[in-house]
């Protein structure tokens, strides 16, 4: 309900203010999940941080 008042609040010229919340809030959602995986990427690079355990050959 805060995205519809927001946006009616900004003077957007929409036909519709519950698309637009709805547009906005996926691309909030798009937009931090880039950020977290940019960031991922800039401090370890295709790098993975597991490591393999070695294998233990059966008794």
């Amino acid at each position: 309900m805060e995205d519809l008042w927001r946006i009616g609040d900004m003077g957007y010229r929409l036909n519709n203010p519950a698309d637009r919340a709805e547009y906005d809030k996926l691309r909030k959602r798009f937009r931090e999940e880039e950020e977290a995986l940019n960031v991922k990427n800039l401090l370890y690079g295709d790098s993975r941080l597991e490591r393999e355990l070695p294998k233990k050959e059966p008794v």
